[in-house]
């Protein structure tokens, strides 16, 4: 499956050195820079198993026995469920009928953060919010095992907005890696770059939610 634009692809690959497959989203023109990976931590084992939408109107990987590897995992069934990747890199499933986006690639990112994604919290709770729903569940960069394992690694990024100045938090295995220093409405004031280029794309949308949404962010296990 390609976007419109002909920017991005839904597919399986292979990681450098295993024969481990992962179903994926990843730029047509290098197949090695993978934004989003649905099965991390449950790869295919073979050549065997397939894309598909379930019965429920989930969409599912299956393995060469028909188990479900990886789901959606949406708990209301849809009646005549789409997918489709957008020109933005997101993987979208709605009901075609009312057109209604039910689930995101961009809710559940990986660890890659593309030019249109948005980390958001609810300043109230603390929690990040899902931008599809908008419910308070936790959005997260999650870095991979390694260069070669996609599986949920030890370093995870997102926004922290309980603060007076909302700013950006690397945490490894929970405790605080690294910090931007707070926004100050043009710049997070620990990014020195950033004193000599305005980097748009953080905003308060309303005096519960905050969002971030920013240019690519590279693949590796942290920040320095």
């Amino acid at each position: 499956m390609v976007s419109a634009n002909q920017e991005y692809k839904l597919g399986f690959f292979s990681p450098p050195n295993t024969t481990n497959r992962y179903l994926g989203i990843f730029f047509s023109l290098s197949e090695e820079t993978v934004i989003w990976v649905a099965n991390r931590d449950t790869p295919l084992k073979d050549s065997s198993g397939a894309v598909a939408l379930s019965r429920d109107g989930n969409l599912v990987v299956l393995d060469g026995t028909n188990r479900t590897v990886w789901s959606t995992k949406l708990t209301t069934s849809l009646v005549s469920p789409v997918v489709q990747i957008l020109d933005t890199g997101n993987l979208v499933l709605r009901e075609e009928d009312s057109g209604d986006a039910l689930w995101e690639s961009f809710s559940h990112p990986t660890d890659v953060m593309v030019q249109g994604m948005r980390l958001s919290q609810n300043v109230n709770t603390g929690k990040q919010v899902d931008t599809v729903v908008f419910s308070p569940v936790l959005v997260l960069l999650t870095a991979w095992k390694s260069a070669t394992d996609p599986a949920v690694g030890s370093f995870t990024g997102g926004l922290d907005a309980a603060s007076a100045a909302p700013q950006l938090v690397v945490w490894d295995e929970g405790r605080p890696h690294w910090r931007s220093g707070p926004w100050n409405g043009l710049i997070f004031l620990g990014i020195k770059e950033m004193f000599y280029a305005y980097l748009d794309g953080f905003s308060q949308c309303d005096s519960e939610v905050v969002e971030w949404g920013g240019e690519e962010m590279g693949r590796g296990d942290g920040v320095s």
